[in-house]
């Protein structure tokens, strides 16, 4: 849970063809679970690392349900403006909430003792293999890769 008070940083990456976050211009708005606007952060305001990836940071983030919406200026030349606008509108973070079947959320009062982080599964020799959310192999501590199996295991006897 991410507590009341914090200062969040993300990394954006977008798919649009033909959009260039380096070269193309793009905003971020984020917005309350009531769609009031909590900030706005221009192309001018994101950080940028040494790979060419995107970050902005949201600051003293308050209890609350929160979305991004993306808006891109995209070339086109079918318009008379030559470019487009795209957007992408998505849930991004809650503080201070618990899910609670999964469509209503209410304030914590404790600390979790579960915890979750998604990954994914690469093919590599015919193999599925465990992957962060970052898309680098799980290793054990001895530094193998960890397969997924499609099935359970089960003990034979």
């Amino acid at each position: 849970m991410i507590a009341p008070g914090n200062d969040l940083k993300f990394r954006i990456t977008t798919d649009f063809v033909g959009f260039s976050m380096e070269e193309d211009d793009f905003s971020i708005i984020i917005k309350n679970r009531w769609g009031q606007i909590i900030t706005t952060i221009p192309k001018d305001e994101f950080f940028q690392d040494t790979e060419g990836d995107f970050y902005f940071t949201v600051e003293n983030v308050q209890i609350g349900s929160y979305f991004a919406l993306f808006s891109a200026s995209v070339p086109d030349d079918d318009y008379d403006k030559r470019t487009r606008i795209r957007t992408d509108l998505q849930y991004i973070f809650s503080v201070g909430l618990c899910c609670n079947n999964n469509t209503t959320f209410h304030k914590c009062s404790c600390d979790h003792q579960v915890h979750y982080e998604q990954v994914w599964t690469t093919n590599i020799d015919g193999a599925a293999y465990l992957c962060d959310k970052d898309g680098n192999l799980i290793l054990t501590a001895d530094g193998k890769r960890i397969q997924f199996l499609t099935t359970p295991k089960t003990d034979e006897k």
